[in-house]
């Protein structure tokens, strides 16, 4: 299970989405203007409920969502020159 954040410049989070997919495929929704989108690691984090109960893990990633916010700074990118370019 992959779980995704939507948030904002400031770090708040306004959706997360769980994704199960097969390795290196899965679709997301397009985040609203202003919004950004990463893979989140809940690690440390207890998830209280089962994930075959999708109901009370959607209450729990609410849970989540409303007490945590995302503190990484945005990633900083680099440029490189593509082989044989």
């Amino acid at each position: 299970m992959r779980i995704f954040a939507y948030y904002d410049l400031e770090g708040n989070i306004h959706s997360l989405i769980r994704v199960e997919a097969a390795e290196g495929a899965f679709a997301l929704r397009t985040p609203r203007p202003g919004q950004l989108v990463a893979e989140i690691e809940i690690g440390g984090i207890e998830l209280e409920s089962d994930a075959s109960d999708p109901e009370a893990l959607s209450k729990t990633l609410f849970e989540i969502a409303e007490s945590y916010r995302v503190t990484t700074p945005l990633p900083r990118l680099k440029l490189s020159r593509k082989p044989g370019k």
